[in-house]
């Protein structure tokens, strides 16, 4: 089993990158079970590896746990406040002077 904390500090045992576009045969709502039936690369919490399929399985975990897509959880748990936190009152004088 592989832990959230192994998926976020990249030590899941997956692979750092596969061609999921490929192994998905180009269909988005498979990609998940394509990368749980990959074979781990080593013992979970054993290496640090940059996994792309980590923080990919980490996506769809948020969007099971949220009800949301990714997409649209980021537009407006990120983005959205960045937007706004750069047009703050607290900001602007330093946007004046750029």
């Amino acid at each position: 089993m592989i832990t959230v904390r192994e998926l976020l500090t990249h030590t899941s045992g997956l692979s750092a990158w596969r061609p999921l576009y490929i192994l998905a045969e180009g269909e988005p709502e498979r990609t998940l079970g394509v990368i749980a039936n990959l074979d781990l690369e080593y013992k979970p919490g054993t290496q640090v590896i940059y996994s792309d399929l980590g923080f990919i399985t980490l996506g769809f975990l948020l969007e099971r746990m949220t009800g949301q897509r990714f997409a649209e959880m980021a537009r407006h748990e990120i983005f959205q406040r960045l937007t706004y936190s750069a047009h703050s009152s607290i900001l602007r004088p330093l946007c004046r002077q750029a």
